[in-house]
């Protein structure tokens, strides 16, 4: 244990010489393009649009990646947004000719502009930008930064392939019946997998001790695994980054298996998590901000969130997510996915209790494993030792997987973002606070290398280095090989 311990201390005293400073420092004037008086941290990533909340990162960012973060006069001649004027020319440096550690070029008279964006399109001054009504706690990572000034190592920098542009509402709406359901089922999850839940568990495993009731250990590992498959590969990789494009049928296998797995509807977990990325450790932005700092902490990340005013950035989901607005997820839409979290575990426990009542009818009389008294079983026993069957089988294979795989969820939005180490500074919110903590393998099977995934959210991969193990990403390739994946 005192390794262990040791082993944390040194993560987290690694995390401010292995971070690396924001990618805008590798651009002329990168620090001073503004958006309503608000500095655009994210220049060269995403695309800064509220009004498209899905629009993918822009072309301006790719560019930027592909030359390895630097400003080279190939991208600096290159017009990214296609608004008739080239990069340089919107950076203030229409010759070309500034080179990292250099002073920055003077802004050109008609002021700075974002090369990847179209002004003529998406006016600056319509943009919701990255700030909030708390101030922005713009310096609580400056202590992180590393204060070296070269370029990023070869391969030290993670690509952005794909992003999402999640804005919440700035002011809380008034609680309306919509907002009021949503509360309602937040706290109900609370109280399932800290009390309600784990209560079943403990008296699951006396009745099993008093009725001698047989556990599979390698079913109680399929049912965890599948429902952990519903909220990392489903929820998280696909639903709330498109990591990649699944077959339909395993499509609605994964909305299905996110929906057992007691986190709500999938398309609201990747609604949350997307707000997550964009706002990651802003009071009043991130719905689960884990930073001691922001007077939060490791309780309201770790579930304590869910008696905030959770509710309010699980509004209007159809302006938020418009790609998860499909047939599919609405089979399991509509208050449906919480019947069925409720009703087809008790379903399947009752078929269990009939199952074994049944099978108790052939038990052999006595002296060859029948009742005590001498005769046959009576049909209490029975009746007694059903129910015991359905109630231990519904706790072992639903309720303990379904409490487990909660509590993973909820490492990563309190654990990891407390604890470890950092490869990579999150250029969507320079507050965020993403470790990677390999400890936490095999339990989390990879989604314990937050950093990395903070670093690059729509790769399949956070194995960047070689004690970082992730599994998702082998699941996913085995599963391309059977045609689930294409």
């Amino acid at each position: 244990m005192s390794v262990a311990l040791r082993l944390l201390a040194l993560a987290s005293c690694l995390r401010p010489v292995v971070s690396y400073q924001f990618y805008q420092r590798y651009l002329p004037n990168g620090d001073k393009v503004s958006v309503n008086g608000f500095r655009w941290y994210a220049i060269g990533h995403v695309l800064p649009d509220a009004y498209l909340p899905q629009l993918a990162r822009n072309d301006f960012g790719r560019a930027f990646a592909k030359a390895g973060y630097r400003w080279t006069e190939e991208l600096c001649r290159m017009d990214s947004d296609g608004d008739g004027r080239t990069n340089g020319e919107e950076l203030g440096d229409p010759d070309c000719t500034w080179r990292y550690d250099e002073p920055h070029p003077a802004a050109p008279e008609e002021g700075l502009s974002h090369p990847g964006v179209d002004e003529r399109v998406v006016p600056f001054d319509a943009l919701q930008v990255l700030h909030n009504s708390t101030g922005r706690l713009r310096f609580t990572a400056n202590w992180r930064e590393s204060p070296s000034h070269q370029h990023h190592p070869k391969n030290a920098t993670a690509s952005w392939s794909a992003f999402y542009d999640m804005l919440p509402p700035r002011d809380a709406p008034v609680m309306d019946e919509e907002a009021f359901e949503l509360r309602i089922g937040n706290r109900i999850l609370f109280s399932l997998y800290f009390a309600i839940f784990p209560a079943l568990c403990m008296v699951a495993v006396g009745v099993r001790h008093k009725y001698n009731i047989a556990i599979s250990l390698w079913g109680w590992l399929a049912a965890h695994l599948s429902l952990f498959t519903g909220v990392s590969i489903g929820s998280h990789r696909l639903f709330s980054h498109n990591a990649f494009v699944p077959a339909r049928w395993f499509k609605l296998l994964l909305i299905f298996l996110g929906t057992m797995s007691g986190q709500g509807e999938p398309r609201y977990w990747a609604v949350m998590h997307r707000q997550h990325h964009n706002r990651c450790e802003e009071l009043g932005d991130d719905p689960h901000a884990a930073a001691l700092e922001l007077e939060r902490g490791l309780g309201f990340a770790h579930g304590g969130f869910l008696y905030d005013r959770l509710e309010h950035y699980m509004r209007d989901i159809e302006q938020r997510a418009p790609d998860l607005m499909d047939a599919d997820h609405e089979l399991f839409g509509n208050g449906r996915s919480i019947a069925l979290f409720i009703l087809l575990p008790l379903l399947l426990g009752n078929l269990a209790s009939l199952v074994a009542f049944y099978r108790s009818s052939r038990a052999p009389p006595s002296g060859q494993g029948g009742a005590a008294s001498g005769g046959a079983v009576s049909v209490r026993e029975r009746m007694y030792r059903a129910v015991a069957v359905g109630f231990t089988s519904v706790s072992f294979y639903f309720y303990l997987p379904a409490t487990m795989v909660w509590h993973a969820s909820m490492l990563i939005n309190s654990a990891v973002h407390t604890v470890g180490y950092s490869l990579y500074k999150d250029a969507m919110s320079e507050a965020c606070t993403a470790t990677n903590l390999p400890l936490l393998f095999p339990y989390m099977l990879g989604e314990q290398n937050h950093n990395n995934h903070h670093a690059e959210p729509s790769a399949i991969s956070t194995w960047h280095l070689w004690w970082e193990v992730d599994l998702i990403p082998l699941v996913i390739r085995a599963l391309e090989a059977c045609g689930a994946v294409v």
